[in-house]
């Protein structure tokens, strides 16, 4: 009985793998693969969309006129905080957007924020509970702040006379990493903070990149971090050691820039930018050949990858 069992159990298992070769849409496909979240738009109007590594699945999340961006799985892959200009009103030149959350599917969709000043960037903590963003102060400075998942309880985690903008949570919740331009350096560089503000040190200055560095993010096993600098794709060690060249600039990707590792830490999703489009590549976390799931004319934006759950 129990080899019959195990031969039931193997032949779902292949059953379900030659599904995933047809290409099916289906939810055991998306949670095996998973699902790059990207925007897809210009600068005025985007749209929130999915799609699989593998370049097949592509679905639009959002439906609308204004401008949907800056996107971020839940960690139950359930929800989705981003940034929206929705409750604005149309041809406004002073469009505000605000973070909003939704359900996974683009459904129900609620604003978390009414801020004067406009917030971006919103990062979910591992635990759900919390929501990073940066946004400028009555000072001029713009710090990052952290609220509840429901919006609430907003407060700075940093302050002074710095620009510090697009946080990221480690994967265990204790640390968040983020940019910033203070002295002693006059170009945005890496940094990492305690959860609640504490210990701000630089990660690795001139050695991880001698201009603007881009969008960092780390691994999902907290060892490593993927950024942009100029227009290469790099990966550093979380203690600011060991830099490894993973995308150069090409005919096809003049740029890299929004990295977004996989789930299992073996790929990163990308976009590299062309003189006429901007698109979602994936490409192995230690360099090599870079498949291209986007090819049409837009301005497409790597935000997350993440398994659904």
């Amino acid at each position: 009985m129990r080899a019959l069992a195990g031969i039931h159990r193997l032949a779902v298992i292949v059953f379900a793998l030659s599904g995933l070769a047809c290409g099916e849409p289906t939810a055991l496909a998306d949670s095996l693969r998973g699902l790059i979240l990207f925007s897809k738009g210009s600068n005025r109007a985007s749209e929130l969309f999915v799609i699989r590594p593998d370049g097949t699945g592509l679905r639009q999340l959002t439906h609308n006129d204004y401008w949907d961006s800056q996107a971020h799985w839940s960690p139950d892959g359930r929800r989705i905080v981003f940034v929206s200009e929705r409750d604005s009103v149309p041809g406004d030149p002073l469009l505000k957007g605000q973070i909003h959350v939704m359900d996974a599917d683009g459904s129900n969709v609620r604003r978390l924020t009414n801020e004067a000043s406009p917030p971006t960037n919103p990062r979910w903590s591992p635990d759900g509970t919390r929501i990073t963003f940066n946004r400028s102060g009555p000072d001029g400075w713009q710090h990052i702040h952290i609220m509840t998942a429901d919006g609430s309880q907003i407060r700075a985690l940093t302050t002074g006379e710095s620009v510090d903008y697009s946080a990221d949570w480690s994967p265990d919740g204790t640390k968040i990493l983020f940019l910033s331009q203070r002295p002693p350096l006059d170009f945005s560089t890496m940094y990492v903070m305690n959860a609640d503000g504490t210990d701000q040190r630089m990660v690795a200055g001139d050695y991880a990149c001698t201009d603007n560095v881009n969008e960092a993010r780390w691994s999902p096993d907290g060892a490593r971090i993927a950024y942009s600098c100029g227009a290469t794709l790099y990966v550093i060690d979380a203690d600011g050691t060991d830099r490894t060249t993973i995308g150069t600039p090409t005919l096809e990707a003049t740029a890299h820039a929004y990295p977004a590792w996989s789930p299992d830490g073996r790929r990163i999703a990308f976009t590299g930018g062309t003189p006429v489009a901007w698109d979602v590549y994936v490409i192995p976390a230690t360099g090599g050949s870079r498949s291209r799931l986007t090819t049409d004319v837009a301005l497409d934006l790597v935000f997350d990858w993440k398994r659904p759950r």
